[in-house]
């Protein structure tokens, strides 16, 4: 069966591989280097005896006209130890002098010569050429002892590859231990964030979501901060909403219970008028209902809005052509001035919240000659639209007055589900706007602020 790691093996794993990577890359570059290092010693080392005996194997030329072995023996052997080999040829690549290891063979027993030559190493097959007066005078093959051949440099590249597998394997145990300490507190923090995220799913809404740790786990933590307050506020929007629904549809449903009841058993007449009254109540849940379902819509987390550019006074005017009857019916006047230029919106939810609005002001509009004022207008703020009416409410309902099934005192005796107020701040709410009601001078108005385009 396939199994999956966890996230500390996975962080553990991956962490050490790239320190055990890391550490055989610089004990590589070691090693190249030590062994770039002698190799150059070695080279130099060659160069400095050449260099020496150059000078030398001149002078013999210059004083014999060429390069007798009788002569050069003695030149050079100040120079020749027991770790160098010398080899030289004239001009014309006859060997004249062969010096190995402190040990002189004569280049007269072509034998002996001819068995050393093979035994020479390579580093002699590329000469140094013997020049005096600007021609060539014969060919200087040279080699000292490896830089390994000497017992002290052996200890020496020892001592450094001891100290350099030593502290590899420090580096190593280092990293193994660096690798379990991140590697367990990340595995914390993601435990801790899954069984939050366990325990929210459990319908827990207390979850305290860990904090630190990598950005990634922080970001996570907070989306599934976010996400349990959604959650809290959706469960808190439905038990109020069961609550609402409960609370305001009990009363006519009582009513009609009782009144169907008694009509069955026969101790309430059946009359037109008592119909009528039952019919109006059918039509007030039916308002309530719509209303309802209207609010769960524009309250809803996923609740959207096609934004156009709005014209001030085509929506003003088809408003005021849709209340013109109501104006007349009521006896209330109603006003429009429309300023402010084009402001984006959702032209269809924005007139039901200020519909509703409306609503609410030819309902209440009192005074001897009740008047009902929309006007529009713009400022740095924003776009405003303002719906101000004749008549005060007390100053103590203001507060409530946006609040689900709210009917305040002058709402006594008037048609409302007491949700048309509630629903208008929600729709200015999904514009990311705002809303407010203030009274005074024998005017309430209320104020929609919407943000600037």
């Amino acid at each position: 069966m396939k199994t999956s790691r966890s996230l500390f093996a996975q962080a553990f794993l991956v962490l050490l591989l790239s320190q055990v990577i890391l550490v055989a890359g610089l004990s590589g570059v070691f090693v190249f280097a030590v062994q770039r290092s002698v190799e150059s010693w070695n080279i130099d080392r060659g160069q400095q005896l050449q260099n020496l005996l150059i000078p030398e194997i001149s002078r013999v030329y210059r004083t014999h006209g060429r390069l007798p072995e009788a002569a050069l023996h003695p030149a050079l052997d100040p120079f020749i130890t027991g770790t160098v080999t010398t080899y030289i040829t004239n001009a014309a690549g006859q060997p004249v002098y062969l010096n190995v290891a402190g040990q002189q063979y004569s280049v007269h027993d072509t034998e002996v010569l001819h068995e050393q030559l093979r035994q020479l190493p390579e580093i002699m097959r590329s000469p140094a050429v013997i020049l005096e007066g600007g021609r060539v005078v014969g060919y200087l093959y040279t080699d000292t002892r490896r830089f390994r051949e000497d017992l002290t440099n052996r200890r020496l590249l020892q001592s450094l590859f001891t100290v350099a597998l030593g502290g590899s394997m420090a580096a190593l145990i280092g990293a193994f231990l660096v690798a379990i300490l991140f590697s367990r507190l990340l595995a914390r923090r993601a435990g801790e964030l899954a069984r939050g995220i366990t325990e929210l799913a459990g319908g827990s809404r207390a979850v305290l979501f860990p904090t630190g740790g990598p950005e990634e786990l922080q970001q996570i933590a907070r989306s599934a901060a976010i996400l349990q307050t959604q959650l809290s506020l959706e469960e808190d929007l439905r038990r109020r909403w069961t609550e609402d629904i409960a609370h305001d549809l009990r009363t006519p449903v009582t009513a009609l219970k009782t009144q169907l009841e008694g009509m069955t058993e026969g101790y309430i007449a059946v009359t037109p008028q008592r119909t009528e009254l039952l019919f109006q109540e059918v039509l007030r849940i039916e308002r309530l209902v719509t209303d309802l379902r209207e609010l769960s819509t524009v309250e809803s987390p996923e609740a959207s809005l096609t934004i156009a550019p709005v014209d001030p006074v085509a929506f003003t005017t088809e408003l005021r052509s849709g209340y013109r009857a109501s104006s007349r019916e009521q006896g209330v006047e109603f006003v429009v001035d429309a300023g402010g230029g084009p402001f984006p919106a959702d032209e269809h939810l924005l007139r039901r919240a200020v519909g509703n609005v409306l609503d609410n002001a030819f309902r209440h509009a009192s005074g001897p000659a009740p008047r009902v004022v929309l006007r529009t207008r713009r400022d740095r703020s924003g776009f405003w639209i303002e719906v101000a009416n004749t008549g005060e409410i007390d100053e103590a309902e203001l507060p409530r007055v946006f609040d689900r099934f709210y009917r305040g005192q002058n709402a006594t005796g008037t048609q409302g589900s007491g949700l048309g107020l509630s629903i208008a701040r929600a729709i200015v709410m999904l514009h990311r706007g705002s809303i407010g009601m203030t009274c005074g001078d024998g005017v309430t108005t209320v104020r929609v602020r919407l943000p600037p385009g």
